[in-house]
């Protein structure tokens, strides 16, 4: 009897799911293969596959290291869901342990898909000189150079500033801001952009001849809540304007009721400049009820 089998690849120290993960399943004896599937972007790849035998799945991501191979046991027991989950190692080195700062770190490659090897980053602070932990901190400018796989890390202060600028782009200066948090995805950092929109609720209700406003969350690629990314970074839309109207504020969103039915709130990236893959949609889309 063949049964559903999920497998979550998580990463190991945020436990969010990792999308774009190839996941291979063999035989015990790893001849034969029974599938393959890359992980969408809730980190589950699904497969069918036959009850009460032994099986080993190996999974690949450029730049992620995992524990290869993973062995399982496919019951038929109902009582068991056949659920696995794998952890990804998205970083080479350990969180950074000074809590003022957060260790940067992530994989370069070049347009042809290789590392990128010998790549050359450059930081330059955008603050005074400053007494951390009665440590003197000089305003200088921090190269690091990627390895052979295209690695590189480097720890900088939380909630810092800086200037960065990429081997091969010094005409472009891009500016971070270091997240609150002990690790970050240093791709994610230098080209941050908006990831995902939040509501409190998958519904609003908007009375009929009535204003109502409504504060959405907009965070970003490394996690970041983005003040005042309402208006500067999103694009909105409601496909059914006859029944309601929408007004864009700063920090929010204003709806007003003009006639009994339905619509769908839905929201973009106003920046396409840099581009993501894969490249889910920043809002599923919320439900408007006018009445």
């Amino acid at each position: 009897m063949y049964l559903p089998v999920d497998f979550c690849i998580v990463d190991a120290i945020s436990n969010r799911p990792v999308p774009g993960v190839l996941v291979k399943v063999f035989g015990v004896d790893g001849k034969g293969i029974y599938g393959e599937m890359s992980t969408g972007d809730d980190g589950k790849a699904s497969f069918l596959l036959f009850g009460d035998k032994r099986y080993q799945a190996r999974v690949y991501k450029f730049g992620v290291g995992f524990r290869n191979p993973v062995f399982f046991d496919v019951s038929a027991d109902p009582a068991l869901c056949n659920r696995f989950t794998i952890p990804a190692t998205l970083s080479s080195v350990s969180a950074a342990s000074d809590p003022r700062f957060c260790m940067c770190s992530g994989v370069f490659r070049t347009p042809t898909g290789a590392a990128a090897v010998g790549l050359d980053i450059h930081f330059i602070t955008k603050f005074r000189p400053i007494l951390l932990e009665g440590a003197g901190v000089l305003t200088e400018r921090v190269t690091v150079r990627t390895d052979s796989t295209g690695w590189v890390h480097v720890p900088l202060i939380r909630f810092g500033k800086y200037d960065v600028m990429l081997e091969g782009y010094e005409d472009t200066t891009r500016e971070i801001s270091v997240p609150d948090a002990p690790a970050c995805n240093l791709p994610d950092l230098v080209f941050e952009v908006v990831d995902r929109v939040e509501f409190e609720s998958a519904t609003i209700e908007v009375p009929l001849g009535e204003t109502i406003t409504v504060y959405p969350k907009v965070y970003s690629s490394i996690g970041r809540l983005l003040e005042e990314a309402v208006r500067n970074e999103v694009s909105w839309r409601v496909d059914n304007t006859d029944a309601v109207s929408l007004a864009v504020q700063w920090d929010s969103l204003t709806l007003y009721g003009l006639a009994t039915g339905s619509a769908v709130l839905t929201a973009s990236r106003s920046d396409s400049s840099i581009v993501r893959i894969p490249d889910p949609p920043i809002l599923t889309g919320i439900q408007i009820q006018v009445s």
